[in-house]
């Protein structure tokens, strides 16, 4: 398992366009990932939970991440929440 806290930068936070991504490269991963935000564990392959979610430019998460291919599924997710929108 990986655990680790990110800062979201992207510009707008995740909102829709960002959830959707984010939905979509989750279900390309055989792994259980989550995003930890205000105590919540959202699961990061449901776009009903990103979109409530409501995850602001500059907020702390923790990408928690299990399963065979948690390694790549980090590496994407980590560069999915801080990139430039």
């Amino acid at each position: 398992m990986i655990e680790k806290q990110v800062i979201v930068t992207a510009k707008s936070g995740i909102h829709a366009r960002p959830a959707s991504k984010i939905v979509k490269l989750a279900n390309s991963f055989n792994s259980d990932i989550k995003l930890v935000y205000n105590g919540k564990a959202l699961n990061a392959k449901s776009m009903m939970e990103m979109m409530t979610a409501a995850v602001p430019n500059g907020a702390e998460i923790t990408l928690k991440i299990d399963g065979a291919d948690e390694t790549e599924a980090f590496a994407a997710f980590e560069k999915i929440v801080t990139e430039e929108e």
